[in-house]
């Protein structure tokens, strides 16, 4: 069992009040229904429902019980593959799925999934070859070695070729991809490089932060008003997320909550990863 992703699912039940930092904690395993205890992703959705992606299967949690979706070859209805990467969704409350065999669309209406990339994936013979991004409102994808692509009238058109293999990109609110590539740099637009040895890219509101080889903590790039702010907390950053209250960093060594960007961290679990 692995104790490291486990207790990702912390991050689940952590409930955030506006006066005081209370918070919930209840472990969930597969002894409670998931379909496996590696979890590689977790999204709440507008309806409260959590979706858990792992490396065997997707997974609904609804405070009581879990659902589980896994890959069907006789029913092209099912999703295309156990192994979750990434979890949105879109204005119209679709989720949306990265795998190892390319990207998945769930319609909770309908209970079934559209794939997306099936081509590619027989062609791809590196892990993690999928990417998504959701910025402003805007469902977008990467593929290693083909480039970026904007989901449009039930379509993904291509809109940058890129030949490199991607770690992770994010869109500016003009449409500008931040690129971060497998073998750590940062490139934006077209193809200039703007800086290397970064190992993973995040935001939060206006900003576009990294996190670069040693994990020092993050950094801005492309700074708010010139201004270059620096968020110092330890292990690897493993996502970031902006609420009402603050900023929430979840790393490999613990969850740390911030005012604002310009504030000093608070500890609010310590010790074990946070995904």
């Amino acid at each position: 069992m692995n104790k490291r992703l486990i207790s990702v699912l912390l991050l689940l039940l952590c409930t955030f009040f506006t006066e005081a930092a209370q918070y919930s904690v209840r472990y969930l395993t597969s002894a409670d229904g998931l379909s496996n205890s590696s979890v590689t992703s977790v999204f709440q959705d507008s309806q409260g429902i959590m979706w858990l992606g792992t490396w065997d299967g997707l997974n609904i949690w609804n405070g009581r019980w879990f659902y589980s979706f896994v890959s069907d070859p006789s029913d092209i209805s099912s999703i295309c593959n156990n192994v979750i990467r990434e979890i949105g969704s879109d204005s119209d409350g679709n989720i949306w799925i990265s795998t190892d065999r390319g990207i998945d669309c769930y319609d909770p209406f309908q209970g079934t999934f559209s794939h997306y990339f099936t081509e590619e994936a027989i062609h791809t013979e590196s892990e993690r070859a999928f990417h998504l991004c959701f910025d402003y409102g805007k469902v977008c994808a990467s593929v290693d070695g083909k480039g970026i692509y904007k989901f449009d009238n039930g379509t993904f058109n291509l809109i940058q070729e890129y030949p490199w293999r991607i770690q992770g990109f994010l869109m500016s609110l003009d449409g500008i991809p931040f690129i971060c590539t497998k073998d750590s740099k940062l490139i934006l637009g077209s193809g200039s490089e703007i800086a290397s040895g970064v190992t993973g890219l995040y935001r939060a509101g206006s900003y576009i932060l990294i996190q670069r080889e040693g994990g020092q903590g993050l950094e801005s790039v492309a700074p708010v008003s010139g201004k270059q702010l620096h968020m110092n907390v330890d292990g690897v950053v493993n996502s970031v997320f902006q609420y009402d209250n603050g900023i929430l960093v979840a790393t490999s060594t613990g969850l740390y909550r911030f005012n604002d960007m310009e504030s000093e961290a608070e500890t609010v679990l310590d010790g074990m990863p946070v995904l």
